[in-house]
């Protein structure tokens, strides 16, 4: 059983489907990702001798 639509034969069985399709989609979209709260490694060195400073950084 079904009906037509801009002229072709659309089966109901196949709406079926494609609403689940479209749920699961929707429903797998939708979550959202855990925030990463992890802090980056952070190195600290200093510079050789006969090496040159380019850029000095305050930290808190």
């Amino acid at each position: 059983m079904g009906f037509l639509f801009v002229g072709k034969w659309v089966d109901l069985g196949m709406i079926r489907h494609i609403s689940l399709l479209l749920f699961i989609g929707l429903a797998f979209w939708s979550c959202e990702e855990e925030v990463d709260t992890t802090p980056p490694p952070v190195t600290i060195t200093s510079h050789e001798l006969g090496q040159s400073v380019s850029e000095i950084i305050n930290t808190n």
